[in-house]
């Protein structure tokens, strides 16, 4: 219950030793409480026990250090910029993806030599490019009647480079 509904402030414990960790931790001015579910900050609090809550599902286990975590938060991308890499990482997790932008990391191909570099059909690839040219991993250029694909711009290289090189050592 929160202090606007007029009851007491009470945190949903597992065990009694959660609990006095909780009431530990809330006796502490600032103190950040996570959330089991998510391990997410939820509200920093003063040093008072009946602090207003918000409606959400607020377990607490343990304590950090607030102004580092405010910092931090300061620094971390937008909602939409995160959703965005999520989808970038998500497009290059396939491995017949990765196929296609390792063979375009030095030079552009058309369709049918990725669909030989990368032992696909060249529906397979054409698929693949469709999606990972809406990511705008790779782009495209027609000459004549043949269109060639390369990585999009030096950040889609620097990021695939950076990868192979992390995963080499």
């Amino acid at each position: 219950m929160n202090s606007e509904s007029g009851g007491s402030f009470h945190l949903p414990s597992r065990n009694l030793k959660i609990q006095a960790r909780q009431k530990e931790c809330l006796a502490k001015k600032d103190c950040l409480l996570y959330s089991w579910s998510t391990n997410w900050p939820i509200k920093i609090f003063e040093n008072r026990f009946n602090d207003r809550m918000t409606s959400m599902d607020t377990c607490s286990q343990k304590c950090i250090n607030p102004e580092e975590v405010k910092k931090t938060l300061k620094r971390m991308p937008s909602p939409d910029t995160i959703l965005g890499l999520s989808e970038t990482f998500k497009a290059l997790g396939d491995p017949s993806r990765i196929k296609i932008v390792t063979a375009l990391l030095d030079r552009e191909h058309c369709v049918c030599d990725l669909s030989v570099l990368c032992g696909q059909s060249e529906s397979a690839v054409s698929h693949q490019l469709r999606v990972l040219r809406t990511l705008r991993i790779v782009k495209n250029r027609r000459q004549g009647k043949t269109i060639y694909y390369s990585l999009d711009d030096d950040h889609v290289r620097s990021l695939l480079q950076m990868s192979i090189e992390h995963i080499s050592h």
